[in-house]
């Protein structure tokens, strides 16, 4: 519930939703005016609003005159934290909007099961970053803003021998392989380790609303999509997207040839300048972009809060960020190509990573597996912990039945005793991203559950990425 009125030293703050319109294009002034590196079209929001799971969007006025904005999302691949922004314009700021806006958007991420706040502001911009300290807010990531000039880019490359670059326009049919390329690439970005695979269904939705197809690069080997690369025009200028490649795939050429083909579209339209922001700790990436002509200037910085709830999170996780070594996951995955087959040992609570709430040592989705459409898999489930625990493959985090027939140890919400042992098996049917999950109750909550993909294509693999 929001509180509409409230008073900041004799000045009255109000709070609304936006509501129609009017409201949505006063809420997307404010921004802009504020943020004009990063201004938006009422398109982009409604795509934006449209590939979340929730938001809410929020207008401040003082005294009567509108004078802030907010957005909070909640999105499935962020388990952790509500994205949120919050701008107040300048010359209004030190009387209350800013404070009432943050409260809101706090509320709304608690009411939907996120306990930090998520949000960025511009490295230079020394109130906005102290605001944001003040109430506890720690730096998560540390992007810098890179320019390429069009005009003095050096010579494009040609795509690597057998790579193929078509555009989204071109080709709409092999939107669902970036989704793919996306499960692999996201978890590799500094500061994106705790990335949830959403449901693929909603992903390639967004990922064709999101930006115009002619603007949307994948690369192609045979058929299977190995890379993509999106921008967002302006008149004079584009703005990179994600540029990401699949594992296989990286140190062959692909992302080069990506932003040349990027380049080559600025360069027929008329564009003077390409943008695009890389993570410090990014260093292929930053390299390459350097290579191409780019150059590093002044960026953002992501930060996570509030205080309190960082602390209870990193608590709830200490045991697994301390955790000096863990099996090597491919011990636990055997496949037969040939008869489409894979079998899976599922160790549950091997060791004290992540308090005990474990797959062979892994959890809150550490450990990705991925097995083709259509495969059989034989799951060995084993109690490895002083409790209860079971072995499920479910559809989401609210899913209390398996995804897949069969696909669950023997009563999953009651779990087996210590040292039990349960073998099941299922045929992986439907294409998408699951969760191996402990249907105990409370054991999920506590991030007991890794990441089962089913590709279109391919091969079973088995791998761990760093947690959050």
């Amino acid at each position: 519930m929001l509180s509409p009125h409230c008073s900041f030293d004799a000045v009255t703050v109000s709070i609304r939703e936006v509501a129609g319109p009017a409201d949505q294009a006063i809420s997307i002034e404010i921004y802009n005016t504020v943020v004009p590196d990063e201004a938006v079209t009422p398109q982009e929001v409604a795509a934006w609003n449209a590939a979340a799971d929730a938001t809410i969007e929020l207008l401040a006025s003082v005294d009567g005159e509108d004078v802030g904005s907010a957005v909070c999302a909640i999105n499935a691949q962020h388990p952790l934290a509500a994205f949120t922004l919050v701008t107040v314009l300048p010359h209004t700021r030190k009387r209350g909007a800013g404070s009432a806006l943050y409260e809101a958007c706090l509320a709304f991420a608690h009411a939907n099961d996120r306990a930090l706040l998520e949000t960025r502001v511009d490295a230079g911009d020394e109130a906005s970053l102290a605001f944001a300290q003040r109430r506890g807010f720690v730096e998560h990531q540390h992007e810098d803003w890179l320019e390429l000039d069009v005009a003095a880019a050096p010579p494009l490359t040609t795509p690597p021998e057998g790579i193929e670059i078509v555009t989204l326009a071109q080709r709409p049919d092999i939107a669902p392989g970036a989704y793919d390329v996306a499960c692999e690439a996201f978890p590799d970005i500094p500061g994106e380790e705790d990335w949830t695979p959403p449901p693929r269904e909603r992903w390639v939705e967004a990922f064709r609303n999101a930006y115009e197809p002619e603007l949307s690069f994948l690369a192609l080997a045979g058929d299977e999509v190995v890379g993509y690369a999106q921008l967002r025009a302006r008149e004079t200028f584009a703005v990179h997207g994600m540029t990401a490649v699949k594992r296989a795939w990286r140190k062959r050429g692909v992302a080069r040839a990506l932003k040349s083909a990027q380049i080559d579209w600025a360069a027929r339209n008329g564009l003077q300048k390409l943008r695009a922001t890389n993570e410090q700790r990014n260093a292929p990436m930053r390299n390459l972009n350097l290579r191409l002509g780019y150059v590093p200037k002044p960026g953002r910085i992501t930060l996570r809060g509030p205080l309190l709830a960082t602390i209870v999170v990193a608590a709830l996780l200490a045991t697994s960020a301390l955790a000096a070594s863990r099996p090597d996951p491919k011990q636990f995955l055997t496949s037969n190509t040939a008869r489409h087959t894979v079998d899976l040992t599922l160790l549950a609570g091997l060791g004290s990573s992540n308090n005990g709430f474990n797959f062979d040592g892994y959890g809150r989705g550490e450990l990705r597996v991925s097995v083709p459409r259509g495969w059989r898999v034989t799951v060995h489930c084993v109690n490895r912990s002083s409790m209860r625990h079971s072995c499920a493959v479910v559809s989401n985090s609210l899913a209390t039945t398996p995804a897949f027939q069969g696909a669950a140890t023997p009563h999953p919400t009651e779990g087996l005793p210590p040292g039990a042992k349960a073998t099941f098996a299922f045929v992986a049917g439907r294409a998408g991203s699951y969760r191996i999950a402990c249907l105990v109750p409370g054991h999920e909550v506590a991030r007991m559950w890794d990441v089962l993909t089913v590709t279109t294509g391919g091969r079973a693999s088995i791998y761990a990425v760093p947690g959050p």
